[in-house]
């Protein structure tokens, strides 16, 4: 059976209708495509089609979404074919019928994938899974709990980053940890941010319980009116794209950065967390310090971390 790498890299970031990936779903022999409704209120910006009896799954994204246009445009200009999953030993999905990529092969135990991948070491990270940035595709890889071998390969476009506004200057996490649980509908708090926090975002976070600042800083500021006052309870910083933001540029605690592997992470902050629980997909841990609690959501599908928050101690 022949590889689909050519047809890999050929139509990863090609439209749905374009002449290549038309052929790769004859190559598929699948009349199933993708179906975005842009009047389903729980429309996801991916859709997918999996061909269980090829042991392939395609993923496609909402064009406008992956050029980082605002909502209201999205599914209007159609989809961009974004990931190839190939599939063994995977419940109810047929063992897939072609090599995957990169010259990896089903028999080959993780020592031998990573091998394999070594001309990408520069990129390496490790969890639950191995992943490796090939140019502006990210290659995540799998394995068999108790064999090892491998199990799955999935090939992605890497979203191209959100662009903050211009002269952005992020304040110092420690300062704004410094006004948890104290009033922030205060001149000296507003001041913090170039004019982003306008007063009617003061006023509305009476009743929300929320201030978004993910089009400007990256961040929200989750909050509370308790006597009259808007008071602080956390901080969540987010990476570039988690939530539409475009990215907090500022520096997170213990010099942790978005693009982490969770290994990274347990290895900057050497403390036992009080709370952890992951998986092949995602996990978070939760740490208690004297002046502030410090949660942390990752994925162990990509490798990065996709948000890091600053709360109450104990919170």
């Amino acid at each position: 059976m022949k590889s689909l790498t050519p047809n890999f890299i050929s139509t990863l970031g090609k439209s749905i209708d374009s002449e290549e990936v038309s052929a790769l779903f004859n190559d598929l022999q699948t009349m199933h495509r993708p179906h975005f409704d842009s009047r389903d209120d729980e429309q996801d910006v991916y859709e997918w089609v999996l061909i269980k009896r090829k042991g392939v799954e395609l993923g496609f994204v909402d064009k406008n979404y992956y050029l980082g246009k605002p909502n209201y445009t999205w599914y209007q200009q159609g989809c961009l074919l974004a990931q190839i999953y190939f599939y063994k030993g995977v419940e109810g999905v047929a063992d897939c019928l072609y090599p995957p990529p990169f010259d990896i092969d089903w028999s080959d135990s993780r020592e031998q994938a990573i091998c394999k991948m070594q001309p990408f070491s520069d990129s390496h990270k490790a969890s639950f899974t191995d992943t490796w940035k090939v140019d502006n595709v990210l290659i995540t890889i799998s394995y068999n709990s108790e064999s090892d071998l491998v199990n799955r390969v999935v090939c992605q476009l890497i979203l191209p980053p959100l662009i903050p506004p211009k002269g952005i200057i992020p304040p110092d996490f420690i300062v704004l940890a410094k006004y948890l649980v104290e009033d922030i509908d205060t001149s000296d708090f507003i001041n913090l941010w170039q004019g982003y926090l306008e007063k009617n975002m003061i006023s509305n976070a009476y009743e929300d319980d929320q201030i978004d600042l993910t089009s400007s800083y990256g961040l929200k500021l989750n909050t509370s009116s308790q006597s009259g006052e808007l008071l602080l309870y956390s901080i969540r910083f987010y990476a570039n794209r988690e939530e539409d933001s475009v990215g907090w540029q500022g520096k997170l605690p213990f010099g942790i950065e978005f693009s982490d592997s969770p290994n990274q992470l347990f290895d900057k902050i050497i403390y036992e967390p009080r709370d952890k629980h992951d998986n092949i997909v995602d996990g978070y841990a939760v740490w208690d310090f004297e002046n502030y609690s410090l949660h942390v959501l990752y994925s162990t599908f990509t490798n990065q971390i996709q948000c890091v928050t600053v709360m109450v101690p104990s919170f």
